[in-house]
This record gives C-alpha cells, structure tokens and sequence, in this order.
C-alpha cells in the first residue's frame, strides 16, 4: 500500500533540501575564500620573494632596510649592510651552463641564511648578488661575521657531482658612520664590494677614498674610448728566451696606453675595461 505523503512530512523533506542547499553554498563560499587566501599569498611572495632561492628580494629588503633604519635611529643603535657578489661567477655559467649557475645559488643561498641570526635578513638583490641586513651589529660585529662567510665559502659547492669552488668579495657598511638612509648605505657597501674584488682582499669595509678612486675609474673608462681614436694604445714586445740557448724564440706582445695628461698608463688600470 502506498503511503500518502502528509503535510508535515514535506515540510520536514522541504526544510532539509534547504539545509543541504544552505550547506553546500556555505562550503564552496569557505573553498572560494581559501583559493582568494592563496592567490593573495602567492601574489606576496612573487613581489617580495626571489623565485629560485626563496630568499627576500630586493624589495622586501628595502623594505626591511628602511624599517631596521627608523628603528635605529630610535634607540641610537648600530646597524650594518652587506654586499656580497660572486667571483668568476660568469665563468660558471658560460662553461657547465646556467642550470649548474642556478643550483651554486641556491645551495649559497641556504649557507648564507645558516650563518646569521632569525633577526637578521639575507636577501638576493639579482644574479649572484647577495645582501645582509644586521640589526644591532657594529662594523668590528660585521667583520666577524663576513670572516665567517668567506670560511663557510671554502668549503666547494658540489653540482652534478662536480665540487666547484665558489669565491666571493663583500663590501661592509655601516649606520651612522658611513650614511644614515638605506640607499647611501647600499651605494657605499657597493662601492667597498668592487674595492674588495679589485684587490682580492675578499672583504673591505667602506673608507671615503674608494668612493674618489670609482670616479677616478669612470672618468678613465670615459677617455679610454677616446684613446682608442686617437691611437694613444702602443704595443710592446717583450723577448722570451730560451734557457739553455740563450736564444730568443718567441715575443710576448704589451699593450701600454700612453696618455697626454697622465703620461704612460699600465695594462692594470684599463685592461678589466
């Protein structure tokens, strides 16, 4: 026999078809504002994350600069950059490929964030440029910690089973005693950085004269292509001679830049041009 559907029994079927309804809508409502919350999330660490180390980015260091900064100022306390660029890292990439390059930046990338403290932030600005911002620390603090940098840098990078060893040049400089804003501090830990790779000292620290020795280099690079037109670069031979005869079996060709003002100019100071 067939039951005959009450009143109240379609009331009952009703108002739980609207439940069902209710809940449903309520989940996809919770899933869409979980994948908003993940997009946001990815769109963050896209603008301030470097996608191959993970590390922050330029700008997310900038960011944290200017704040370690305000804070600095505050409570009178010091504070240190550092800039960190790769040595020969050109050489890597050209001769195993960018893929090797890649993974050399990603295994320095987890010993850098190794050796300093929560508090402190490491970033990759771009190509195998790297920067440290320590809250707190002094210039003498600062050394420290590069020495310790460079140690950790001994030790090779192994790529495809390949050990590759992996040199770098760092530049120090530190608030207040070198600039009181974040880009006069990354311009001079810049400029200790090339000071550092010019004479393979692996470190320097920021000192004013480097700053006059850069321009004197720019105004030298700008009279360089003049001196090119104007055929101010001569050749030199130098013999080499064999030993045992004392006969001279070859030449080796210098290139000497004979300047108007500055008079006889050697290779070092214009070859890396």
């Amino acid at each position: 026999m067939t039951r005959r559907l009450e009143e109240g029994d379609y009331t009952r079927a009703v108002a739980v078809t609207a439940e069902d309804e209710i809940g449903e809508l309520a989940r996809r409502f919770n899933l869409m504002r979980e994948g908003i919350a993940a997009r946001e999330d990815q769109i963050v660490r896209l603008a301030y994350r470097d996608v191959l180390t993970d590390l922050p980015n330029r700008a997310l260091f900038n960011d944290r600069l200017n704040v370690s900064l305000e804070m600095a100022r505050r409570s009178n306390a010091p504070l240190t950059v550092l800039l960190m660029d790769l040595d020969r890292f050109k050489y890597i990439n050209d001769t195993l490929g960018h893929q090797a390059g890649d993974q050399v930046l990603k295994q320095l990338a987890r010993r850098l964030a190794g050796l300093v403290r929560k508090s402190d932030t490491t970033a990759r600005l771009g190509g195998d440029e790297f920067a440290m911002l320590l809250a707190g620390t002094d210039i003498a603090e600062a050394i420290q910690v590069v020495q310790k940098i460079l140690s950790a840098l001994e030790e090779p990078i192994n790529v495809g089973g390949q050990a590759l060893d992996v040199r770098a040049s760092v530049g120090i400089a530190g608030f207040p005693v070198h600039g009181e804003d974040a880009q006069t501090l990354l311009r001079q830990a810049d400029t200790a950085m090339y000071a550092a790779k010019r004479a393979s000292t692996g470190f320097a620290v920021y000192d004013p004269h480097q700053s006059e020795q850069g321009g004197a280099q720019l105004s030298l690079l700008g009279e360089l292509r003049q001196a090119v037109d104007r055929n101010e670069l001569k050749l030199a031979y130098q013999p080499k001679i064999e030993i045992a005869t004392g006969r001279v079996d070859g030449v080796e060709c210098l290139v000497r830049w004979v300047h108007p003002e500055r008079g006889l100019i050697p290779p070092m100071p214009f070859i890396p041009f």
